[in-house]
């Protein structure tokens, strides 16, 4: 008996033409005045140790990628549930119920913008996906950020954050912050 095991074909007629040289690409999800982000560990070079820093949801183009959608989607999709090689057939999918609504392009970095809907859709999209940081793959917004278990991932907490520049955090809020978590 013989089996043949390959990879989803890609959806060819669907890959991007823009954006050719990018080399990297990411998801930001926003509803109004606020948006999602993630707590990541950044290595600060000043300092030599590793703090924690609110960012987006992307990453580096890898040699697979085949454009910079793909990009945006593999990245977020890693860093939501911490899941390493996400299967082309999901992307294929993501593709097909996510579409761009605005995407920008800075330095080589294409940022793909989607609604809390679109956060929805990709939740049900990615609804068989077993993820480490969730013992039931959440299903809504609410669940993705406050059921989250936070592990050994890039990205640990999930929170929303207003979408303004240049917000500091008061330090007397931040000692609230580590004040409560021990409890």
């Amino acid at each position: 008996m013989f089996a043949c095991f390959f990879k989803s074909p890609v959806i060819t007629s669907q890959i991007s033409p823009l954006y050719p040289g990018y080399t990297a690409a990411g998801c930001l999800f926003v509803e109004g005045p606020v948006a999602l982000a993630g707590v990541q560990k950044q290595f600060l070079v000043s300092s030599g140790k590793r703090a924690p820093v609110l960012s987006g949801l992307g990453g580096r183009r890898e040699d697979g990628d085949l454009d910079w959608i793909h990009t945006a989607l593999r990245e977020t999709v890693e860093e939501l549930f911490d899941v390493k090689d996400v299967p082309v057939a999901l992307l294929n999918r993501l593709r097909l119920h996510l579409p761009i609504r605005h995407a920008v392009e800075n330095s080589g970095y294409v940022l793909a913008q989607y609604s809390f809907d679109d956060l929805s859709v990709l939740l049900g999209v990615c609804a068989s996906l077993q993820s480490p940081l969730y013992k039931v793959q959440p299903r809504t917004v609410h669940d993705l950020i406050t059921k989250r278990c936070v592990g050994t991932g890039e990205i640990g907490s999930l929170a929303l954050v207003p979408r303004l520049q240049g917000v500091t955090v008061d330090t007397h809020f931040e000692a609230d912050l580590v004040a409560t978590k021990k409890n």
